[in-house]
């Protein structure tokens, strides 16, 4: 297949016909006004089409043919500046997709924060979010379909990473007990072991994994996977422990309200941890790590309630 016509004079075209001038395109390109019309002309003669209307001026008319071949002349031109961008990317070694395993009980604000900012500085890497229990994040992370992962972990739990694993501490994660703020429980001025055995549980699956499902807690225990299905669950009965953020961040406003316990909830606390493969550490890998400490830390010193935060 012959294709004489070249990027130059594409570039030519697609700006002269949005800017209605080649003085107004050259300009923009910081091109000679001479030089884009040079390229236009190349490009009339190899496609044997008139192009502008060169009886017009102030703007400068296309002509039919023109409008018809300026769409496809400016997706050309995109796919040629997005080819000379990924082909920078693959130059740079930067990672073609990387995977993210997120616990649920990291919001979904300070995920798309994130997100924003790693896509900010690669924006030719895909990054997919996944959702992994607790149990498997490790075989993933080691049959490398993870490359990180940010895990649940009890509060002080030492855990050594297998070779070629690392671990890295992000947070403290206080958890407290919540009801809707319409709930019979929120009527009491303190609320025993026993007011809690007698209302329906709605437990984030995560931490129903790490131990808080207990059967003593509920005559009636439920599990959800997502911590908006939890909290929409309270708006007809029951309670829920949650992180503590939950309300400080007011995430879930007029949803949940803290519930006042006479039996101390110290126990009640969980960590989050990041755990990655050291195998292949391409800067895209080794710029997420950075980015999740930095929004991890960002996210949590706003807390009324001091977090411990990796420096």
């Amino acid at each position: 297949m012959d294709l004489p016509l070249n990027i130059n004079q594409l570039e030519a075209f697609v700006f002269t016909a949005q800017h209605g001038s080649f003085s107004k395109a050259a300009k923009v390109l910081n091109k000679g006004r001479t030089t884009l019309s040079e390229h236009v002309n190349n490009l009339e003669i190899e496609l044997n089409i008139e192009l502008f209307d060169r009886n017009t001026r102030n703007p400068l008319l296309l002509t039919d043919g023109g409008k018809r071949l300026l769409h496809q002349a400016s997706l050309m031109l995109r796919m040629a500046e997005q080819l000379n961008v990924v082909s920078q990317s693959i130059s740079n070694e930067e990672e073609a997709e990387l995977t993210l395993s997120v616990a649920s009980v990291v919001p979904n604000c300070l995920v798309l924060e994130i997100m924003k900012s790693i896509r900010k500085q690669f924006p030719n890497t895909s990054l997919c979010i996944t959702n992994q229990d607790n149990e498997i994040v490790l075989d993933s992370l080691l049959n490398k379909t993870t490359d990180i992962a940010l895990a649940l972990t009890k509060r002080n739990q030492k855990i050594i990473p297998p070779k070629n694993l690392r671990g890295v501490f992000l947070c403290d994660l206080p958890l407290k007990f919540y009801t809707s703020p319409n709930s019979a429980l929120q009527l009491k001025s303190s609320i025993s072991h026993t007011d809690l055995i007698m209302e329906p549980c709605y437990l984030l699956k995560c931490l129903g994994d790490m131990g808080y499902k207990d059967s003593r807690s509920s005559t009636i225990m439920h599990t959800l996977a997502r911590m908006d299905l939890v909290v929409n669950m309270l708006d007809n009965e029951g309670w829920t422990i949650l992180p503590e953020y939950c309300l400080s961040h007011n995430l879930y406003p007029n949803k949940i309200k803290e519930l006042n316990t006479d039996f101390t909830a110290t126990s009640h606390s969980a960590s989050i941890g990041m755990g990655y493969s050291t195998f292949h550490m391409g800067p895209v890998k080794l710029a997420l790590i950075e980015v999740i400490k930095s929004c991890f830390r960002h996210f949590f010193s706003a807390q009324p309630s001091k977090s411990l935060l990796l420096e």
